[in-house]
Formats: C-alpha cells, structure tokens, sequence
C-alpha cells in the first residue's frame, strides 16, 4: 500500500482517502471473538479505520519478557483489521495514557536506578538513558509485528508529550528510532496543548480536543465549548502546511472516576448531539483525519486501572463497555456513511454570510463532487429559521448542526438545495439511491433537465421512494435510519447492528433466555494474615525507612504489613495509598481511604490518631499489622509517574522500632483457592476482616443470541468487594464511592463451568456484625443488560 499526503488529506494507492477512525482498547476487551465483534460493528457504522493504543504494561511483566500470546496476540488483532478492510493508526507509546496505571508503562520500570520516566520530573527535560535503553527494547518488540501489515497508515510517537520548554531531543530521538526500526507510514505526535508542539519533527501534526471535561456541567450552557475547533483551520494549518488537519482525538464521550455522577449521566450528556457537533464542526475546518475517542467502551479488568477511575470505562463512546452501539453510535453511522458517500478530501473554504447568536456557519468549495457544502450549527435552545441567498429556507433545530448540499450533481439530477441532510449513498453501475432523511420545517430541491421539485419534511412519509433519471431517492425518518445499514454496496433495513464480519445481523427478540443461577456460596476467611498464629516469617523485610511499594518491589493491588513491638503506643502518624485498615494484636483498631484528586492532582493526607491503651500487652510483645490496597498508579498526565504507593511513612508517639515485613497479594488469589479452607468462618464476626464468597455456574452459549451478562450488585450488603470471573479480576465494587453496581461478565473470559469469587473487604465494624454472609443469593445475580437479548441472523435475509 502507497502512502502519500499533501495539505489536503492522506492519498492512499493515488486516492484521496478522509480517515473515518474510532478507538478501541483491545486489553478492555480481550479476546479474539470480541475484537471480531467490536471491530465489525465499528466496520458497519461506517468507520474506515481504527485507532489502537498498544499498551507496554500489558505485554511486559518484567524486564526483557514479552508476551503477544492469547488475548494478548495483537497479531491475531491485526488480523481481523485486515480482514475487515479496516486501515490501522498505530500508538504504541511508549506512554500512551488511556487512563491506564502509569499511563500504560510497566510498573517495574519504577525500580530502574536513576530512572526518569518519559524524560521529564517536574515538567522539566530531564534525559534517562535507562529508561531510553528500556524504550528502545519495546519499540523492538512492538515494531516488527507492525512492520507485517501494510494497512498502517500512521505512526504515533509518545503521546500528549509536553514540558517546560518543549525541548526536541526526546521526540526526535524517538521519531529516529522509528525509522530505523523500519516504521514507512507517516508519523505523528499528538499535541495536547493544540500549539504546534513537535510539528516540525514529525510528518502529521495531530492534535486532540475535548469541548467537555467537566461532568457536573451541561456544555450545552457553555455556546463557547467549541472554540477550539470552529477556529483549527485558522490557527493550526500553519502547523501542517504540507499535511492534512488531524485530530487524533476527537471527543466522543468521557471516562467516569471515583465519586464521579456514573455512566448513565454522562451518557445523556454525550448523545447524538455532542458527537454530532465536534464531528461537523471538525469537518467544517477542512479536516480530513479524524479519530473518536473512544469508538467502544470496555472494561478496567485486572489492575489496569489507574487511580482515579473504576472498573467500567464506557466511555459513553459509540459502542458501550458490552458491545451495544448507542444513540452517539448510529448518529456517528450516520455521518461516516454521508462521507463515505461524497469524499470530502479535498475541500477549500469559500465566503458565508448568516450571522446570528450562538450560530456558527461555514460554506466550503467541494474540489472532488463539484459543489459546494454549507456547514451550520445552533447552539441555542431553540430553533432557528433562515432565509438563504433569498430564496432557500432552512430551520436548524436546538443543538444540531447540519452539512448540506448546494447544487450537488448526481447521476440522473441535481440537488438546488436540501435542508434535510444526506445519510447515503449506493451505485450500481450508472445509476444509484440516495438515502435523505426526513426533518420537519425543512425542504429539498431537486431538479431533472427544467423539472423542479421540491419535497418537505412534514410531508413526507418514511420509506417514501422517488425517481429522477439513474437516481432513485428514498426519505427515511431518524429511527429507520438507525436501523438502516450498507453493506456491500447494498441497504439493509431493519437490524439494530451488525456483526461476525458484517454477516450477522441483530434484531430485538424478546424470547425467554435462562440465565445462570448463583446459589450453593461458599463462605470462608480470605485474611489469615490478620491473626496472630500467622507465620510470616517468609516475607521479606521492607527497606529501611522505605516501606513503599516502589522501593519493595511490589506492585500488587494489595500489600501487608506485620511487625512487632513491646510497650504501648499513643499515637500513629501515616500515610499511606490508598485505603488502608491497622490491626494490633489481631484487632482492627484503624481504617481510612484515600483516594481523593482534584483537577487531576493527588491529595496528600497523612492521618493522626490516638490509641487505647487497653489493647497492648503489657510487658509483652504487641503485633501489628497493616493491609493497604494499591488502587493504580497515577496515569501521568499532569502528576509524577513515581508517586509511591503502599505505606509511605509510618511513625509512632513514643517512637517504636519496628522492623516491617511485607508481601503482596491476598492468600486466596496467590493460592488460587477453590474450596473453602479449615479456616471457614462463621457468619458473624466483631472484627472486620476480608471474606471470601464463591459460587459455581454453568453457561450453555448460544451462538445465535447476543447478551451481555452483568452480575448484578444493586442490592449488595456490603461497602466493597473485588469480583473475580474464574481467576480474573473484573470488577471492583465501592458502594460509596461510585456508581457502578453491575459488572461485565466479560466474553472473553467465560466458560461452559464458571466460578465467580468475591473478596470482600468491609472495614466498618458495624457492618460485619449486622451482615455476616447468609443468604448471599438474595443480594447477588446474573442478569441481561437491560433485560434484553438480540437475535442473530444472516445479513442477507434483510436485503
């Protein structure tokens, strides 16, 4: 594959090609059979590319071991890429973000000597050949599996890379390296900043822009959102003189955090209004090489997460975290197939004059269909009528903007003019069918030799067909055209979207599906580490005065602590990341959270308490104990990588020596336990303590029905709990800290036999007392996403 560019767009084998990318993360959705089903449904709503961030972390436990095997054979992902026809923008970082632990970089890069991650401590240059040596190790690992396939058509080096005073020695020290790796296709860097960072070093300057990062506010109050973008041709083609506008992330939905307002709110903030309007309004600049970020939602499994977010990363992206194309979903169909019908790959701007509040209005010179396209937005709260060059009218509803044609020829006659916008196109030889959505308050004008027509919204039935010449049209009304769909060159009606390399269409059916039942829980003690008899005369012996995590070595999730002193303690200062319980002498007698940010930054807080003296032994040794669960790394946008986790510092008023201990991970995951131990408890205790719950099911999958399985934690009893589906952890449940109650049984990693574990750890004393673990079946289900399953069938049966 040729790939050259030029101020306008890519120009792919000597065609002029307008990038139509959506991203996915394939370690959010892994496995083979989900790659095939999100990568399809990406292919059906009319997208031409897909954007894959390649995450070190997730093939790199240690240094000099990599493994792209099983659901981390990102060949096998290429693969379906290929053979869906699907052009591939590379990112493989190193750093990519994603709000991934440590932005993506592997955790044992934390214990490199003089390390330096990305170059840069406190927003300054600062060059680390160590962590250069450990770059150019992935780069030699990612970048031969890239060099197999030739539908990459970009390269993207580092990612929202900034410091201080922009130095160029790191960016063109990886630009270099690309290169002699082998890297053909054009390389971009993705400017956060919007200010032309990089552009010099690079082939295609790329920038990303969110008009919405602030949840607790409707942009629609804020007319001013897409600043940035009305005005990119303007102030960025300096930037790219000789290459195509890019947005390598143009926002399609936003991620949810710890005590954020959960997915359902988010979701009615980026409908089909929002991706309508960043998506129109980037192509109203001449825009040739757009990206949505994200194309589909997944799911934070393991301890992929960074700190500040949970499990479900839905993104309120097109496709949701279980497959299921949404609202924002058909609308972006909607515009990628209006693009797919009319290129808009070589455009110029042309002069407009409509003025008004809150209205935006562009009119561009169409180089390759020959006409003109007028670009109009309203942002306010109602609709807004117009009276076009004195004789064309049009209505704009609240918060839409349309793209429309201005004397566009087809094969058997001319649109004068539509106020109804264009959802596609097929040809078949000379002639062709148009598909035009049905709007109220506005008209088309169609003429055929010196016969003029003219159809309006409110007149129109939906399905109505008209012919003019070669030129069929067919008027479809919003809901039809979502479940409207080409494939091969032919309409389908009626699926609510496709699948399994676009053969497989899914319909609604409301048939009875048996779902699996939890019942038979076993119940038994997940924290023998807590009691006194416990030997852990194993564990290594923490670093002087560095209990944390990094300087130890440990990257769990969990990380415990046990030491001894004799006499009594007044008083404890600590701190520790991030929620932490102390227990002496086999009694908790402290716990805390801390997860808080703001704007992005950590909050430190080290915490001081007072003890009762009535629980040390007097004269004799005391044990303490202290478990602390890593919630991630920070993602390293704005913070340092190399925040520490684990126990930071720890003093005690009178001070004690206490040679610390430490081990990573709970019993029962490090042990793999499958049945309950001599250590069952019973189903009350005074003492807060981790327990363990586990039920087996079968699934019998039937390959011609499509739904999701949730277990469904609505009712759950308790404050917290890390989900386990057959060894895998795929869900942390917070109950105070955020909104979702229902996790993803994720098809990847079910089976026909199944065990689910949960590993609760409520550290409110009261809870434990009142709750024990009895009639668990009551409070833990397995349900369908919204109680809904689609049928599967051959797509040919809706043609």
């Amino acid at each position: 594959m040729l790939i050259n560019y030029d101020k306008n767009s890519l120009i792919i084998d000597n065609q002029r090609v307008l990038i139509k990318s959506a991203a996915i993360h394939y370690f959010r959705i892994p496995g083979e059979n989900v790659w095939r089903d999100r990568l399809s449904k990406l292919k059906a709503c009319g997208y031409n590319a897909v954007d894959i961030y390649f995450c070190w972390a997730y093939h790199s436990k240690e240094p000099g071991v990599y493994d792209f095997t099983g659901i981390r054979d990102i060949r096998a992902l290429l693969d379906i890429a290929a053979e869906l026809g699907l052009f591939v923008i590379a990112r493989p970082g190193p750093y990519i973000n994603a709000e991934l632990s440590l932005g993506g970089l592997p955790p044992w890069l934390l214990n490199q000597p003089d390390i330096h991650l990305r170059n840069r401590k406190d927003g300054d240059f600062v060059y680390s050949e160590i962590y250069m040596k450990y770059l150019r190790e992935w780069y030699s690992r990612i970048i031969p599996i890239l060099n197999e396939y030739h539908n990459i058509i970009a390269f993207q080096i580092e990612n929202e890379y900034f410091t201080n005073e922009a130095e160029p020695d790191y960016m063109q020290e990886l630009y270099d390296m690309a290169r002699s790796m082998g890297i053909k296709a054009p390389i971009f860097h993705n400017d956060v900043l919007g200010v032309g960072l990089y552009s010099d070093i690079v082939n295609i300057y790329a920038f990303d822009t969110y008009p919405t990062v602030n949840m607790l506010f409707d942009w629609r109050d804020f007319p001013d959102s897409f600043g940035v973008l009305d005005n990119a041709e303007e102030n960025l083609k300096i930037y790219c003189e000789n290459s195509p506008l890019f947005v390598a992330e143009l926002q399609a939905g936003w991620y949810d955090r710890w005590n954020g307002p959960g997915y359902r709110h988010i979701r009615r903030l980026f409908g089909r209004e929002h991706i309508n309007i960043v998506t129109k309004t980037a192509l109203s600049q001449g825009i040739t090489m757009f990206n949505h970020y994200m194309g589909c939602g997944g799911t934070s499994w393991d301890k992929l997460a960074s700190c500040e977010v949970y499990t479900s990363y839905d993104f309120a992206a097109p496709v949701s975290d279980v497959g299921i194309p949404k609202g924002n979903g058909y609308k972006a169909k909607e515009i990628n197939y209006f693009l797919n019908a009319f290129n808009l790959a070589s455009t110029d701007p042309d002069t407009v004059d409509i003025e008004g509040e809150n209205v935006f209005a562009k009119l561009r010179k169409d180089n390759i269909n020959g006409c003109k396209w007028l670009f109009i937005r309203n942002l306010n709260r109602e609709a807004k009528k117009f009276n076009l060059w004195g004789h064309h009218k049009l209505c704009v509803n609240p918060f839409d903007m349309k793209i429309l044609p201005l004397n566009l020829q087809l094969k058997g006659c001319t649109i004068e003019f539509s106020g109804m916008s264009i959802f596609g196109r097929v040809e078949n030889g000379d002639k062709e069918t148009i598909l035009i959505l049905i709007e109220k308050n506005n008209q088309i004008k169609i003429t055929e030799g010196e016969n003029k027509s003219i159809f309006r919204g409110d007149d129109l039935e939906d399905l109505s067909r008209y012919h003019f010449g070669n030129t069929e049209v067919i008027f479809i009304k919003e809901a039809t055209a979502d479940k409207t769909w080409i494939v091969d060159n032919k309409i389908v009606f009626g699926a609510d979207f496709l699948t399994d390399n676009l053969q497989k269409a899914a319909v609604y059916c409301n048939e009875e599906v048996k779902l699996p039942q939890l019942s038979e829980w076993k119940c038994f003690n997940a924290s023998p580490e807590i009691d006194m008899m416990y030997d852990y005369s194993g564990w290594n012996y923490a670093r002087e005065d560095k209990p944390d995590c990094i300087s130890n070595e440990i990257y769990d999730d969990y990380i415990w602590y046990k030491g001894s002193f004799t006499g009594h303690i007044d008083s404890i200062e600590i701190d520790a990341k991030h929620c932490y319980a102390i227990y002496v002498n086999g009694k908790q007698i402290f716990y805390h959270d801390c997860t808080k940010c703001v704007e992005g930054s950590e909050v430190e807080e080290i915490i001081s308490f007072n003890i009762d003296k009535h629980i040390f032994e007097k004269g004799l040794k005391n044990e303490i104990t202290i478990l602390v669960q890593n919630m991630g790394f920070d993602r390293g946008f704005q913070n340092e990588l190399q925040n520490p986790r684990g126990l930071i510092s720890f003093k005690t008023f009178p001070e004690k020596d206490i040679k610390w201990q430490l081990r990573g991970g709970l019993t029962p995951v490090i042990e793999e336990w499958t049945e309950a131990r001599p250590q069952d408890i019973e189903s009350e205790s005074e003492n807060p303590r981790l327990i363990l719950l586990k039920s087996d099911f079968e699934l019998h999958k039937n390959n011609n029905i499509y739904n999701p399985l949730l277990l469904d934690m609505s009712n759950f009893p308790y404050e917290k709990a890390d989900v386990y589906l057959n060894g895998n952890l795929i869900g942390r449940y917070w109950k105070n800290k955020s909104q979702q109650d229902t996790f993803y049984l994720m098809d990847g990693f079910l089976e026909e036999k199944n065990s689910l574990c949960l590993i609760i750890w409520d550290m409110k004393p009261e809870n434990f007392v009142q709750k024990g673990c009895e009639n668990i079946e009551r409070y833990v289900k397995i349900k369908i996403r919204n109680i809904k399953s689609y049928k599967l069938i051959p797509v040919s049966e809706l043609y």
